[in-house]
C-alpha cells in the first residue's frame, strides 16, 4: 500500500524544528514501521521563489487582521478559498506519478486540493484535523465568518473517506461539530521514545546552578503562544513567590509573548524563574531532567499537547488542567495531577502538594514515563489509521 502524506499549508517545512515537523515525521515513521510506502508532499516545496539570490517569495498563512474591514476580510477569504481549490500543477503531477492508494492530508483551512485530487484519480482521501484549533473556533485568524469556515470544513470532512483526529476525546467533537457520519478514527500524538535517552547532555552551567537552588523545579516547554496560557503560568509563578520559596520554574522556549513574560518577571522581581530561550531539540531532554514536575498551564479542552509526552518520557510528574483531552493520558493519582482549568489557586495547590510529598511526586513521574513509553510510540498511535486504510484499499 502507498500513502501520500500531503501538507497543503505552504508555511510548514520539514527543515524547521517545530511542532508540525515532529507530528509529520512521527506519523510517517509510524506508518513506515508497518510496512507502508509513504512519500511526503509539502506545498512549501512547490512555492515559486524569487530569482534574487538570498531571497524568496513570501509564503502567506492567509491570516488577516480583524481591523481591515468586513468586506476586505470577506474578499480575502474568497481569494484563499479559490486559490486552494486545487493543487499546483507540479504538485499534482508528482502525486499522479507516485500513484498512491491513499492521500493522507493534514487539514488546512479553505484547502480542497487534496480531496479533489483523490476524487479525480480514484484513491482514498484521509484528512487529519485537531478539531479544536483556533482556525475554526476563533476570530483571531481574521475570518469574515466562523460559521462559514466551519461549514466549508464540514463539507470537506464529510466528503473524505476517513477523518483522523489528534485525540480520542476529539472523535465525538468532530462528529458533533461537523455533523459527520463518515468513518472517524483517533490518532493521538505520539513520541519517539527511542530517542529520549540519546540527547546531548551539555547545557549551560547557569541552568544547572539555578535548578540546584530549589527542592522542586517546575518545567514548562513551549512557544509562549497565547492559546497555551503563559499568562496563567505567570500568575501561578507570581502566586508561588508569595507562598513557597523552595519551588523554582524553568521555562524553555521562545516566541509568542515570551518578551512580555520576561518583562513581567523582571518588573515583579521574580528571582525563582529562569527563561532559557530557544533550546536545541537534542538537548531538551537534558534540561527537563534537571526538573521534577512538568506543567501544561492551559490548552483547548480537547487538546493533549505533545509536550505532555515529552514530560512523561523524561520521567516528570505531570500537572495539567482537568480537560477531557487528557482522559486516558493523564489520570489523577495514577499518572499525574490535574487542576481546575484557568484557576491559579487550584494549580498552586497541586504544585504545593507535589512539593511536599516527594515520594508521591517521584512515583507519579515513574508511572507516567511507563505509560508514555508503553502506549504512545508513533508505531502504536498510527496502527488504527493504517488498518483502516488497508481495509478500504482492499475493498476496491
Amino acid at each position: 500500500m502507498k500513502i501520500a502524506y500531503l501538507v497543503t499549508d505552504p508555511n510548514i517545512s520539514l527543515t524547521r524544528a517545530n511542532g508540525p515537523t515532529a507530528h509529520i515525521n512521527g506519523t510517517v515513521g509510524g506508518m513506515r514501521s508497518h510496512g507502508v510506502e509513504v512519500r511526503v508532499f509539502m506545498a512549501h516545496d512547490y512555492v515559486v521563489r524569487s530569482s534574487v539570490v538570498g531571497s524568496q517569495a513570501p509564503v502567506s498563512a492567509g491570516i488577516a487582521p480583524r481591523n481591515r474591514g468586513k468586506l476586505r476580510i470577506m474578499l480575502s477569504d474568497l481569494k484563499r478559498f479559490w486559490r486552494n481549490l486545487k493543487l499546483t500543477d507540479r504538485l499534482a503531477a508528482d502525486l499522479r506519478e507516485f500513484d498512491p492508494d491513499v492521500v493522507y492530508e493534514r487539514s488546512w483551512l479553505f484547502s480542497f486540493g487534496g480531496l479533489r485530487f483523490a476524487r479525480q484519480f480514484g484513491c482514498k482521501h484521509f484528512i487529519e484535523t485537531p478539531c479544536c484549533e483556533a482556525e475554526i473556533t476563533s476570530e483571531s485568524y481574521g475570518l469574515s465568518s466562523i460559521a462559514v469556515a466551519n461549514r466549508l470544513e464540514a463539507i470537506k470532512f464529510s466528503r473524505s473517506d476517513c477523518v483522523v483526529t489528534q485525540s480520542v476525546a476529539s472523535v465525538e467533537l468532530a462528529r458533533r461539530k461537523f455533523g459527520l457520519s463518515a468513518k472517524i478514527v483517533a490518532k493521538p500524538l505520539g513520541y519517539d521514545t527511542k530517542a529520549s535517552d540519546g540527547f546531548d547532555s551539555m547545557i549551560p552551567s547557569e541552568v544547572s546552578v539555578f535548578c540546584k537552588k530549589y527542592k522542586t523545579v517546575v518545567c514548562f516547554v513551549g512557544t509562549f503562544g497565547r492559546y497555551q496560557g503563559p499568562e496563567l503560568l505567570m500568575e501561578i509563578i507570581e502566586k508561588m513567590s508569595l507562598v513557597e520559596s523552595e519551588i523554582g520554574f524553568l521555562l524553555c522556549g521562545a516566541g509568542g509573548i515570551q518578551e512580555e513574560c520576561v518583562a513581567l518577571s523582571k518588573s515583579q522581581k521574580l528571582d525563582h524563574v529562569y527563561f532559557t530561550g530557544m533550546v536545541p531539540s537534542d538537548s531538551l531532554s537534558a534540561y527537563m531532567k534537571l526538573t521534577s514536575v512538568g506543567i501544561v498551564p492551559d490548552c483547548d479542552e480537547y487538546m493533549s499537547p505533545i509536550k505532555t509526552l515529552h514530560y512523561g518520557a523524561a520521567g516528570l510528574s505531570i500537572v495539567v488542567p482537568n480537560y477531557v483531552g487528557f482522559d486516558g493520558v493523564v489520570e489523577e493519582r495514577e499518572t499525574g495531577s490535574r487542576f481546575q482549568p484557568k484557576n491559579v489557586e487550584s494549580a498552586v495547590e497541586v504544585l504545593l502538594s507535589l512539593h511536599r510529598d516527594k515520594k508521591r511526586r517521584d512515583d507519579l513521574g515513574r508511572n507516567f514515563r511507563n505509560h508514555v513509553t508503553k502506549n504512545y510510540s508513533w508505531n502504536g498511535v498510527v496502527l488504527e489509521v493504517v488498518s483502516v486504510a488497508r481495509k478500504m484499499s482492499k475493498a476496491d
